[in-house]
């Protein structure tokens, strides 16, 4: 089971994944997505992985993906 977690301005919001269902990964891969059209940072790790690294598209075999909201100035 993988997670995908968007870090915003209201706290954290979690969507899990399972590699082995076609639906949690179609819905996964949509999040992701207009997460990114929205300028949020991805950054993900592997279960083999100890540290992060930037993500540009959804891998399935992540085993948790963090998007980082667009830091605003004013």
């Amino acid at each position: 089971m993988g997670k995908l977690v968007e870090l915003n301005s209201q706290g954290d919001t979690t969507t899990l994944w399972d590699p082995a269902d076609d639906v949690s990964l179609h819905e996964t891969d949509v999040k992701f997505k207009e997460l990114m059209e929205r300028g949020f940072s991805m950054v993900e790790r592997t279960a083999d992985e100890e540290t992060f690294h930037r993500a540009d598209h959804f891998d399935p075999r992540a085993e948790e993906i963090v998007a980082i909201f667009p830091m605003t100035g004013g």
